[in-house]
C-alpha cells in the first residue's frame, strides 16, 4: 500500500472538489455480454456467478483508481483489493443474506474454491473482521431483475469501496447479456476509469471463455 502525494497528484483538485460533497458517489449500469463464457462455465460445472465475480475482481485490481481509498486526510492505493460479496445466510429463510470475504487470486479454480469455502457472516457480526477493512470490493447479484439502474447504500462520504451488482441474464442482440451496476466515489474514480474497468471485465470474460473451451 502507498499513500498518494496530494501535492503532486494530478487529480488532487478533482478529489477535493468531490470529497466534501454530501453525496460524492455515483453509479453507472452497463450490459455485459457473456454468452460464450456462460456455455464454457456450464460445461466445466463452474457457476456463472463465480466467473463474472472473478472478472470483476481481476478488473478492479487492474485499474489503480479502483484500489484507492480515503483514510482521513489521506488517499491510499492498495497493492491489491479483495472480494466481499452478499451470499445466502446458512440456516436462514430464503432471501435472507449475509456477507463473505476472501483473498483475491488470479486462478479461477482457486477463486471458485475460496468463494465456496468462505464463511458467511450475519450483517454486523462482531466476528467479521472484514468490517474493519477497506481493501475490498463489494459484489452482489440480483438474478431476478434485468435492471437498468441501481444505487447502493453507503456508510459516509469517505466510504470509497466500489460496489458491483450483476443482474438477470437475458438473450439480447444474438447473445446473452446481464446488467452490471458499478458504483464508486467520484473523488477517486471518474467515468474514464469506469470505462477502463468495464473494458477490462469484457476482455477477461472473453479470455476466460477461450481458456475454458
Amino acid at each position: 500500500m502507498k499513500t498518494i502525494d496530494l501535492a503532486t497528484w494530478e487529480r488532487a483538485c478533482h478529489y477535493r472538489l468531490f470529497k466534501d460533497l454530501a453525496h460524492p458517489h455515483y453509479a453507472v449500469t452497463v450490459p455485459i455480454e457473456a454468452g460464450i463464457l456462460a456455455e464454457s462455465a456450464r460445461d466445466l460445472s463452474i457457476s456463472m456467478f463465480s466467473c463474472l465475480f472473478y472478472a470483476l475482481s481481476m478488473a478492479a485490481n487492474q485499474v489503480p483508481a479502483f484500489r484507492m481509498r480515503i483514510r482521513g486526510e489521506n488517499v491510499v492505493e492498495h497493492n491489491a483489493v479483495h472480494p466481499s460479496y452478499a451470499a445466502p445466510l446458512p440456516g436462514a429463510s430464503e432471501g435472507i443474506f449475509g456477507y463473505a470475504t476472501f483473498e483475491h487470486t488470479e486462478s479461477l479454480a482457486e477463486f471458485d474454491r475460496r468463494r465456496k469455502a468462505a464463511r458467511v457472516y450475519k450483517p454486523g457480526d462482531p466476528d467479521d473482521a472484514s468490517q474493519r477493512r477497506d481493501d475490498l470490493i463489494y459484489c452482489s447479484s440480483l438474478p431476478w431483475l434485468a435492471f437498468t439502474s441501481l444505487t447502493h447504500a453507503y456508510g459516509d462520504a469517505d466510504d470509497a469501496v466500489p460496489r458491483f451488482t450483476l443482474g438477470k441474464f437475458e438473450k439480447r442482440h444474438g447473445g446473452l447479456e446481464a446488467p452490471l451496476c458499478v458504483q464508486v466515489h467520484h473523488g477517486l474514480v471518474d467515468g474514464y476509469h469506469i470505462g477502463q474497468f468495464v473494458e477490462a471485465v469484457e476482455d477477461i470474460c472473453a479470455t476466460l471463455a477461450e481458456e475454458l473451451r
